[in-house]
């Protein structure tokens, strides 16, 4: 998480943004907006890349570092960052050019999971004989990590965390086809973008005046690139049957900052339905972890040099005043109230209230069951149950789900099962997560 607040990024100016007593030229002071003026508070990244908001960014290119953010697009092949001590914080938002062969290329190599193909116009020469002259010879080259690709994917094909800016089917929408997207839009609105791909095709939009004039108006991207991208795609992708990008694997880091607290600790994992403190019965999927101390920038809580290491005691990163001055600001007109601790532990996912599988037929010592008996099962749960079902060999063979209410359920083990020994697995949740499972060896015969 990081906080979309008003944020002075020069530390020689003051919070507000104003001159401090070493500034001589007051636009040195350095304090962008997102593009509609607003500012959204405590965000995470996904929300943040998914509605393009220029202060999370300018964070994120802070703490990632100048020199390592240019030497990764080089990598990715942007050809124009040539004069690196020109570029401070504004890089992230258009304070050096690109061209749109260029980061459209670029955008390749998230499509290609961190495989970079050169662009090239020309596939092959030859002669009206059929004598090549001359032909394209990729050279594939790994320039980003695989996983690192994978999320940048699985962010920006994520329509839901779009929908807070744009619509829910906005020109960045493709009802049937998984496609990450990215716009942007340069300060006065000299360039508005729209770059989208898929694991196998990856188009940019570049809408501009030729003599670098501001357009004066917000929202060019969505407007009339996004539009025009839309069409491009729509008609490329007419005859290609749809295509998925691979998600990341899931991870849990070890430090909280990443985990998505913006609190200090202490910390304390909770179970999201009772709001008591998460015990070994709490399922995972139930455990929230939250932070009850206060509410302080990233760089209170990293050091962003050594962003695994140990949390800094005091902080004295030269962004750090500036950073939580401005988050106290919008704290004080943006209340959140601290979370209290609880004191009771979980006591809604505990054994005695899981559902208790009772296996019937067939009975208790007999290993032979006809493909075409039943299996039946009695379930005891002291609350609603929600799911009901039987695998077979680790595969799903049927599943009752809610409302359901006999507490006998009766499966066919299917005229599909080969005769021999099969393993039964029959799994139970209710309505608050509490899961069982029971499992029987059967030996099929005819």
């Amino acid at each position: 998480m990081l906080f979309d607040v008003a944020t002075e990024f020069n530390p020689l100016c003051n919070p507000d943004g104003s001159p401090g007593p070493a500034i001589r030229d007051p636009k040195t002071c350095y304090h962008p907006r997102d593009y509609d003026g607003d500012f959204r508070g405590p965000v995470s990244l996904r929300q943040a890349i998914a509605q393009s908001l220029n202060v999370p960014a300018v964070k994120v290119l802070y703490l990632a570092g100048i020199p390592d953010a240019i030497a990764t697009a080089q990598d990715m092949g942007i050809t124009t960052l040539t004069a690196p001590d020109r570029y401070g914080l504004s890089l992230v938002l258009g304070g050096a050019e690109v061209s749109l062969l260029d980061i459209t290329s670029a955008y390749g190599v998230f499509a290609a999971e961190g495989i970079r193909h050169p662009a090239n116009a020309i596939l092959k020469v030859e002669t009206a004989k059929g004598v090549v002259l001359e032909e394209r010879k990729d050279t594939a080259t790994p320039v980003l990590d695989t996983e690192v690709s994978r999320t940048i994917n699985d962010l920006l094909s994520d329509n839901a965390s779009r929908v807070p800016i744009f619509s829910p089917r906005s020109s960045l929408y493709f009802p049937d086809y998984q496609i990450a997207v990215k716009t942007g839009t340069t300060q006065d609105y000299r360039d508005a973008w729209t770059i989208g791909y898929t694991p196998s095709l990856a188009a940019g939009v570049w809408v501009g005046n030729n003599d670098n004039a501001p357009m004066n108006q917000k929202g060019l991207s969505v407007m009339v690139a996004g539009p025009l991208w839309h069409k491009f795609m729509q008609f490329a992708l007419s005859t290609h049957p749809p295509e998925g990008f691979t998600p990341p694997s899931p991870s849990s880091p070890e430090k909280s900052v990443f985990r998505g607290q913006y609190r200090l600790g202490p910390l304390v994992k909770i179970d999201k339905i009772s709001g008591k403190i998460a015990t070994a019965s709490t399922p995972p999927e139930l455990i929230e972890e939250i932070g009850f101390g206060p509410v302080t920038s990233i760089l209170g809580m990293i050091n962003k040099n050594d962003p695994a290491g140990d949390s800094p005691a005091n902080p004295d990163d030269p962004q750090y005043t500036n950073w939580q001055a401005g988050i106290n600001q919008w704290l004080a007109e943006h209340p959140i109230a601290p979370p209290t601790p609880p004191t009771a532990y979980d006591d809604l996912h505990t054994s005695a209230k899981a559902p208790r599988i009772i296996w019937i037929s067939p009975a208790e010592g007999i290993t032979a069951a006809h493909p075409q008996d039943k299996i039946i099962i009695d379930i005891a749960a002291p609350l609603p149950l929600r799911e009901v079902s039987l695998f077979v060999d680790d595969i799903l063979k049927e599943s009752k789900t809610a409302p359901i209410i006999s507490s006998r359920f009766s499966f066919y083990s299917k005229n599909s099962l080969e005769e021999g020994e099969h393993h039964f697995r029959v799994s139970a949740y209710d309505a608050v997560g509490n899961h069982t499972t029971l499992e029987r060896t059967l030996t099929i015969s005819q």
